[in-house]
Order: C-alpha cells, then structure tokens, then sequence
C-alpha cells in the first residue's frame, strides 16, 4: 500500500461509490502527472482506468506506476472525445483537469462523460474559481484565463 494523503474530495467520492451498486470500473480523466490520483482508487479495490491529453503526463503516471509497482491504465485520450465504449464505468471522475476547457469545451467534455458512465454510476468533477484559498494568482491572459507552465508545457487554466 502507497502511504499518502489525497485530496479530502476524493476520499468522500470513495465513500460514496463503495456504497453504490455498480461495477467497480473507474475513468480519471486528466489522470497523468507525477502523483496520479488514480493509485488511490486502484488501492482500494477499483479496476482504474486513466485517460490523459499530455504525453509528457502520461509518461510521469508510468514512472510513477513502476516506482510503485502498480497498473492503472492509462492511455492518451480527450476527456471531449472518450477512447472508450458507451455505458463500459461505473464510476467517473476529473480532479482539477476540467479547468484547462473552455466552457464549450467542458459541455463537450459532460456530454461524453455521460455517455461512457453506466446507468446508475457515479460521477465526480470539480472546477477552479479565483475565490479559491489555494488559487495560485497569475496575471490573466485573456479575461478568466491564466497561463501556468508545468515542466517543458504551457496549460491555460480557466475560471
């Protein structure tokens, strides 16, 4: 077991879907990165499954697989268009990667969670406000957009 705190949302989404009848299959959209919060649904018993644009992202969840000797699916995909077929999760989530879509973009985005979500699942998304206590102030670029740099990338976050 990976000893780590995650973000206290997703602890409550787990107590949620345990309790809920469905399939044990779970998407993180957004799921690459250094510290993948899917290792947390993997370690409690869910067939993890990740989807993330990023190649460089990707590759950090895969070092990060290794390093802890873990499998948790995750491949190169859009949140707006889902590699995966219609009704397949019981549970669906995006911890803080719905931020980098225009509002267009996330309707796109819930229209095709919808569709890969089984009658019946779950699913958790959260979203950024410059209210936020943890909202890292950058100077705007365009009215409610802010570019920060992660590694050799640019994302534009929006709020």
């Amino acid at each position: 077991m990976i000893k780590k705190f995650y973000p206290s949302s997703l602890y409550n989404f787990l107590r949620f879907i345990q309790s809920n009848p469905v399939n044990k299959r779970i998407l993180d959209c957004g799921a690459g990165g250094p510290d993948p919060k899917l290792a947390f649904f993997y370690e409690n018993g869910f067939e993890s499954y990740g989807i993330d644009i990023s190649e460089d992202q990707i590759k950090e969840a895969e070092d990060y697989c290794i390093n802890h000797d873990i499998k948790l699916n995750i491949v190169k995909g859009d949140m707006r268009n889902i590699p995966f077929e219609s009704r397949f999760f019981g549970y669906i989530y995006s911890y803080l990667s719905m931020v980098h879509l225009s509002k267009n973009e996330t309707a796109q985005a819930i229209n095709e969670i919808y569709r890969v979500l089984m009658e019946g699942g779950l699913c958790y998304l959260n979203f950024l406000s410059k209210d936020d206590t943890n909202f890292d102030e950058k100077e705007e670029s365009n009215p409610g957009e802010s570019i920060h740099k992660h590694g050799n990338e640019e994302f534009i976050l929006r709020f």
